[in-house]
């Protein structure tokens, strides 16, 4: 394994030379960090800048993932010192082309509670295939990410803000790797497209993005109205804070309770009723008290949409036709993960099998839109089809399936009309009252 050098505005990395599936060389850098470990006093707190280092940065190997309960073995792992990401390009400044690249971040779902950018699950060998700059990130998880006293004190979203410390690192840096900074496309899945959705909307990650797609969630009406602080107090007092404490003695108190104890004892922070609905991912976006340093998120999302106060990009917003099925059914949730990113050392698809036509059609769709705004260009016999824009009185859908493209209307109409009247009703309800 060959190595190869960059610096950074912190200093100088080692990463390394690899090859994709199909053999294609790609630079990787893995393990960067790009904010100050969120320990001690900076637990509960908003990201600080990483702190330069001396010499050259091993960056051959993925950073800690943040505190969890992992998926698979249902075993303890992570570290608080989790704030990493992993660079992929396909060419540095110094080869031939002097072009620079898109850039495609990623923001991984997991209910907030779970997951990392590691390439057991989010492997970048596909994406490369188009030419396309890859960063996958880590972000603060559960109680360590999410918590909140609903006040100044714990304004909460730390993970969110952890993302937004992310981009502002990539939109500084990643020119080092090639990419073009002015080309920066965030995309994610799950919770991950909903905290996409969430950068359009706040002001705060305005210009270190260009274009956004949001696979599977967004941020709604009523989305940021947990009740992240009752939950946050209900923990503390489970674990042994006397009742009636200040935001300021929680906040104190909480900073001296071991991560892995925060983790395990997490969902006692469950009412009755959250426990009756079965919330398994208790601690996640909510809204920050108007007025606060630092807050990320203050109004509702409907809110901010119809006054036009987001980030006007292209945005792709994409669903699976079995959004309630996890791990099972032709397309359940997060079903089309495994056709963008590889994952771990899984042997890839034959390119002439179903899946490698599906991996072929929407890594070319994904990337297209990366590199031009538009999906479908044209010209490509890949991508047979145009998709138009959606305008205020055009709606059309692209529906990929194991035997190609196509374009629709009405999608899910029924469920659509059902909403809809329902909608209508309550509002005449409201009007009349």
């Amino acid at each position: 394994m060959s190595s190869v050098t960059a610096t950074v505005r912190e200093g100088a990395l080692r990463g390394k030379v690899t090859t994709t599936h199909t053999g294609k060389t790609y630079y990787s850098f893995q393990g960067i960090p790009y904010a100050k470990p969120p320990v001690g006093p900076l637990r509960f707190k908003p990201p600080e800048p990483a702190e330069p280092w001396a010499g050259v940065r091993d960056a051959t190997k993925e950073g800690n993932v943040a505190p969890q309960f992992s998926d698979a073995t249902r075993q303890y792992m992570g570290d608080e010192d989790c704030l990493f990401l992993n660079v992929y390009t396909p060419q540095m400044p110094s080869d031939s082309s002097s072009a620079v690249t898109p850039v495609m971040v990623w923001i991984h779902g997991g209910g907030y509670t779970v997951g990392s950018g590691n390439t057991d699950m989010f492997g970048p060998d596909y994406l490369l295939e188009h030419g396309v700059v890859v960063v996958t990130l880590n972000y603060r998880l559960g109680v360590l990410g999410f918590m909140s006293t609903g006040d100044s004190v714990v304004t909460g979203n730390m993970g969110l803000k952890d993302q937004v410390t992310a981009l502002r690192w990539v939109k500084d840096n990643i020119s080092v790797f090639g990419g073009d900074t002015d080309n920066i496309t965030i995309f994610g899945e799950s919770a991950g497209s909903r905290a996409c959705h969430l950068h359009v909307l706040s002001p705060v990650a305005k210009g270190l993005f260009h274009r956004a797609i949001c696979q599977s969630s967004v941020a709604s009406r009523g989305s940021l109205d947990a009740p992240v602080a009752e939950r946050t107090f209900r923990l503390a007092h489970h674990l042994g804070l006397k009742q009636g404490a200040s935001s300021e003695e929680l906040l104190a108190f909480m900073k001296e309770v071991p991560a892995r104890k925060l983790v395990e004892e997490m969902m006692h922070c469950r009412s009755q009723k959250d426990k009756t609905l079965q919330e398994i991912f208790p601690f996640r976006p909510t809204l920050e008290p108007a007025g606060a340093e630092g807050t990320l998120i203050t109004e509702d999302p409907a809110d901010i949409i119809s006054s036009g106060k987001f980030t006007p990009v292209p945005i792709i917003f994409g669903v699976t036709s079995q959004e309630g099925l996890l791990y099972a059914g032709g397309a359940a949730h997060a079903d089309d993960i495994p056709y963008l990113f590889r994952f771990g050392l899984r042997n890839p698809s034959p390119p002439n099998s179903v899946e490698g036509r599906v991996i072929a059609r929407m890594t070319k769709l994904w990337t297209n839109f990366a590199k031009t705004g538009n999906p479908t260009p044209g010209g490509d016999e890949i991508i047979p089809v145009s998709w138009p824009a959606v305008s205020a009185d055009h709606c059309q859908h692209l529906e990929i399936t194991n035997d190609g493209l196509a374009i629709k209307e009405n999608l899910f109409k029924e469920r659509m009309d059902f909403w809809n009247a329902l909608h209508k009703k309550k509002a005449g309800v409201k009007s009349s009252s």
